[in-house]
Parts: C-alpha cells; structure tokens; sequence
C-alpha cells in the first residue's frame, strides 16, 4: 500500500511538474500580449480624441472666418489694410 502511495504521489507529481513547464509560459505570454493589448487600446482612445478634436478644429477654420483671421493675427502676425501695430517697450 505505501508503495501504491509513493508511486500515486510521485506521478502526480511529475504530472503537476509537466503541467507547470507547460502552463506557466503559456500564462506569461498571454498576460504580456494582454498588456499590449490594453495599451494599444489606450493608444487608439487617443487618437480618436485627437481626431475628433481636430475635425472640430477643421470645421471651425471652413466655417467660421474668425477663427482664420484669428490665428493669421496670432501666429502670422498679419494684419488688415490700414491697421497699425504699436510695441510697447516694457519698463525696468
């Protein structure tokens, strides 16, 4: 009978030994790739904003001429006919 034992324990053992060897690197892999998974979706809820954010900002520039002249102020520095640009020379 401990001889039924010892051999029971030892084969479920090696069948616990295999399972392991076969299981655990599986296990890694599929949590490393859920890993990438998750970010990649992270990374696409990004863009969408991005983009959705930028279309808004296209529609403005097609639809609202303000918003041109604004940012050719700003950025350009441009200006109408007839305007005149004073620099105020800061004290200290």
């Amino acid at each position: 009978m401990k001889k039924y034992l010892l051999i029971l324990l030892v084969a479920v053992a090696l069948i616990s030994l295999a399972f392991y060897r076969v299981y655990a690197p599986r296990q890694a892999r599929l949590a490393e790739l859920a890993a990438k998974r998750d970010a990649r979706r992270e990374r696409v809820k990004s863009l969408e904003m991005s983009r959705t954010e930028l279309t808004e900002k296209l529609h403005r520039f097609e639809k609202d001429p303000r918003t041109v002249e604004s940012v050719a102020r700003q950025t350009l520095g441009l200006l109408k006919p007839g305007e005149t640009v004073y620099l105020l020379a800061e004290e200290g």
